[in-house]
């Protein structure tokens, strides 16, 4: 009689080959969460300032300069009224130093030595004083009348100290005068000094305060 087979065992399942550790590609780290800072902690940022730097002007470009307007009429008058005090005392100083030979020449030098060249030489030396002065007072009348800055300032110059010095002589004058009772030479040198002391005052408040007038431009 034919025995019947055995029973069948089960089968085991076959075991994973193992893996290459090269072979796995790289798992990407775990993202690390950051924790928020506390508005508190950060530092306050400097508000954007409002004032915006010019540029820079492109390269060849020149600023114009303000213009200054032209110099005024009335300001040239007073370089005109320079120009003939100028020429007056400059007269008077070449009148000085000719006439320095004709006093020289009129005194007795027998009579008195050495007064003759004395008084030619105060002469000659107060001629070329007040020719020098008279000469730049000229040019400054005529660099005044171009419109020169510099002729403003010697004019402001000669303004104040002659204008000074005329006004003085006319005080001294009048004293004078009223205690000598002497009034005709007085009232001349009046009239020749204040004559002056007018011219230097409109010259002083004109090259002050009218020497330029407005641009047009």
């Amino acid at each position: 009689m034919d025995q019947p087979p055995p029973p069948e065992t089960p089968s085991q399942p076959a075991s994973a080959p193992p893996v290459d550790p090269s072979s796995v590609p790289p798992q990407p780290a775990p993202a690390v969460w950051a924790q928020p800072v506390p508005p508190s902690t950060v530092p306050p940022q400097p508000a954007p300032s409002a004032w915006a730097q010019p540029a820079p002007a492109p390269p060849g470009w020149v600023m114009p300069a303000a213009q200054a307007g032209p110099v005024r009429g009335i300001a040239r008058i007073g370089g005109l009224f320079l120009a003939l005090i100028g020429i007056f005392w400059g007269l008077v100083g070449l009148a000085l130093v000719v006439g320095a030979a004709v006093v020289k020449s009129y005194l007795d030098v027998s009579t008195l030595p050495g007064y003759a060249d004395l008084a030619g030489g105060a002469l000659v030396t107060i001629g070329i004083i007040v020719l020098v002065f008279s000469i730049v007072e000229l040019l400054t009348g005529i660099g005044a009348m171009f419109g020169k800055s510099w002729a403003r300032a010697l004019g402001l110059l000669y303004a104040l100290v002659f204008g000074a010095f005329s006004l003085v002589v006319i005080l001294q004058g009048n004293r004078i005068a009223a205690g000598t009772g002497e009034t005709a030479g007085s009232a001349g040198a009046v009239l020749f000094f204040g004559a002056h002391l007018v011219l230097y005052t409109y010259v002083l408040i004109v090259f002050l305060f009218g020497w330029r007038g407005r641009s047009t431009a």
